[in-house]
């Protein structure tokens, strides 16, 4: 199995396919800020490929350090540091005001607090189940959001420090869909002909005063 590399103005990007999933896989690679040569990388993935050692997570391929800091973080530690990017920086939009930050933000940092302090590498599918058992106590729309803040945490991420990918949170949120509202059936013609009959019996016998 072939793995590339790709000049980019931040550093290199490995792709090659991953031998479980066949599916398409990158990886950045800055050497100047993590210290991972990109060719030395690149072999060895071509060489747990070949020899049946290959990480599917991808952890073993990812920096231990950026600097000098440690990109070993908890699931409380990465939500802190995605919380500070977008309420510095906010991605694609503007910065997070203080308000969302506390209304939607924070609450989220006490539930991980105390039910998902753990290495955000070692969060997998068993760990989330558990977690979203917790969510099902919020409303499915709350209990969404949150899964959908998480899920982005992981997305910003996944090229800092070490963490498993493909993300674990993907397709979580959809757990927490609302039951949409069944429409009430329409009444059958002959079924709105009684009820006109019976209004029309009805104003014929409080107009006429007769009783039945």
């Amino acid at each position: 199995m072939k793995v590339t590399i790709e000049t980019k103005k931040t550093g290199h990007l490995l792709r090659w396919v991953c031998p479980q999933t066949r599916k398409r896989v990158s990886i950045s690679v800055n050497e100047a800020s993590d210290g991972r040569n990109p060719t030395k990388l690149k072999d060895r993935i071509e060489s747990d490929i070949k020899h049946g050692e290959y990480d599917p997570t991808l952890v073993r391929y990812r920096p231990k350090t950026i600097g000098k800091n440690k990109t070993e973080l908890t699931t409380v530690e990465l939500f802190d540091r995605f919380t500070q990017y977008k309420q510095k920086y906010g991605g694609s939009r503007k910065a997070l005001s203080k308000a969302s930050i506390d209304t939607r933000y924070k609450y989220l940092k006490v539930m991980l607090e105390k039910h998902l302090d753990i290495p955000a590498s070692s969060v997998d599918r068993q760990t989330i189940d558990a977690f979203t058992l917790v969510c099902q106590k919020l409303k499915p729309d709350t209990a969404k959001q949150r899964i959908w803040l998480l899920k982005a945490a992981w997305d910003w991420g996944k090229d800092k420090f070490q963490l498993p990918d493909p993300n674990p949170w993907d397709e979580i949120a959809t757990r927490f869909d609302s039951v949409p509202v069944q429409p009430v059936p329409a009444f059958s013609r002959d079924e709105v002909k009684k009820i006109l009959d019976g209004f029309r019996r009805a104003h014929l016998v409080v107009v006429g005063g007769v009783k039945k």
